[in-house]
């Protein structure tokens, strides 16, 4: 008897706590890009490899690659020279969500689309002077 009562309160404690917290959906921190080049007779083209470090996301409603709208963030936040942005994605679920990933040095991108589960989705980083890119870049949605 005292074992079903047990069991009766570990499982009334459980399903008040409701589903797990979504997994966070971050961009890779680096990607691998190989590339080669295209080339007339007699040149011979090599292949070489470069990693890239993430610069930036951006996010979108739509299907990748065919009818895309690139969205701006809902909030902006700077202190001194740390810019925070903030994406509120219930406002945008009407279509497909997905983002974007852009890297340093090239133009090859990275795509996923953002779970449902998923409600904000925040990108800081340090504001650079000048034509440089952003310092220290973070972005999560969650």
């Amino acid at each position: 008897m005292l074992a079903a009562g047990l069991l009766l309160a570990a499982q009334s404690i459980l399903s008040s706590q409701g589903a797990p917290a979504p997994t966070p959906l971050t961009c890779p921190a680096t990607i691998t890009v190989t590339g080669t080049a295209s080339v007339v007779t007699p040149w011979q083209a090599e292949s070489a490899k470069s990693e890239h470090k993430f610069e930036r996301p951006s996010i979108y409603n739509g299907t990748p690659g065919k009818q895309e709208y690139d969205l701006a963030p809902d909030d902006t936040q700077t202190a001194g020279k740390r810019v925070r942005e903030t994406w509120n994605l219930a406002d945008y679920r009407d279509m497909n969500l997905f983002v974007r990933c852009r890297y340093l040095g090239t133009p090859a991108t990275v795509v996923t689309n953002i779970p449902a589960p998923l409600k904000t989705c925040v990108f800081s980083f340090q504001n650079v002077a000048g034509n440089q890119p952003a310092a220290s870049p973070a972005f999560e949605c969650k």
